[in-house]
């Protein structure tokens, strides 16, 4: 696993890191965590148990081993890895779950691994062994959240909340907040357009990034169709603060996002890595709309909030 090291640039990301390493394994065997990991619309269980450990040190002897037994393993250049222990329920499990599961377990833990620590978190592929037996490698899990990190530190706005596990887990306990199942709430709305962000194959140059993202931060800040720029504009102010000058930002923001969703903005093909003449700025703005989304889910965390209520109505509010 990496962090953003290459980035010294931005120390909280580096500190954020550390932080992580020393208290994954504060998760061992969370019943919260168990729960939010296998529970299915079935209702059919298949985990027991989950603890995490870290080693460190490059090379890793144990891991260089590994590496030569399964040369698919790439452990070369990479000081930290996460070994995690998957316990199954005996009659529950079939062997080819034992591939499937630790992929998905690895998507989910990431997603509450953002929204706890204020640094990109990456997952290279591992190697899955039941016992002795070779099953397979897990697939790449992180996101593209260098932009996001970037226009923070560059920016100094929004405020990054810095929060623990536990908060993390009773939040999303205590406001019914499902990562394999439908929820129904603009907090888990919000959840549900971030953890769409964690797949590799979704860039920040690709169109679908810019779309996860306003859509999370519309869940969380606008009702209804009218106003919607007034009332983001005006609610994120609320909470966050009104530096002047973000405001002509946060309506540039708007507008790439009101061109995406009108077929008025140009993109690239889908297996196309670039985005022309408009990527610099493309770019810019996706890191900023990340980085309000991040710091807005995470602020509902360190409030404790369910959602952001605002006691005056927005039908009056006209647009500028």
């Amino acid at each position: 696993m990496r962090g953003y090291d290459w980035t010294p640039e931005v120390p909280i990301c580096d500190l954020e890191y550390d932080r992580f390493l020393t208290e994954i394994s504060s998760l061992d065997n969370d019943p919260r965590l168990i729960k939010l990991l296998d529970e299915n619309e079935e209702k059919k269980y298949f985990l027991k148990g989950i603890t995490f450990s870290v080693l460190t040190g490059y090379p890793h002897k144990k891991m260089m081993r590994l590496s030569e037994k399964y040369p698919e393993f790439y452990s070369e250049y990479i000081g930290e890895f996460l070994v995690v222990d998957l316990k199954f329920i005996r009659h529950g499990s079939r062997p080819e779950r034992f591939l499937f599961y630790p992929n998905l377990f690895l998507r989910q833990i990431s997603v509450i691994l953002g929204l706890c620590y204020g640094t990109p978190i990456e997952f290279l592929p591992g190697i899955v062994i039941n016992g002795k037996q070779f099953i397979g490698m897990t697939e790449y899990v992180g996101s593209a959240f260098n932009q996001a990190y970037d226009s923070m530190n560059e920016l100094q706005w929004p405020a990054l909340d810095t929060l623990t596990l536990d908060q993390v887990l009773n939040w999303i306990e205590n406001n019914d907040i499902h990562l394999n199942l439908i929820s129904d709430s603009s907090a888990s709305r919000a959840v549900m357009a971030y953890s769409h962000l964690f797949n590799y194959s979704l860039r920040e140059t690709e169109s679908a990034f810019l779309f996860w993202c306003m859509l999370g931060i519309e869940a969380l800040y606008a009702t209804g169709s009218n106003n919607i720029l007034n009332q983001i504009h005006t609610k994120i102010y609320l909470v966050f603060g009104e530096p002047q000058q973000f405001q002509k930002k946060l309506k540039k923001l708007y507008e790439y996002r009101s061109r995406l969703i009108h077929g008025d903005l140009n993109f690239s093909a889908k297996f196309h890595m670039g985005f022309g003449d408009q990527k610099l700025e493309y770019q810019d703005y996706v890191g900023f709309a990340a980085s309000l989304l991040i710091c807005s889910i995470k602020r509902l965390i360190s409030k404790n909030l369910s959602t952001y209520e605002f006691e005056y109505s927005w039908s009056n509010i006209e647009n500028t």
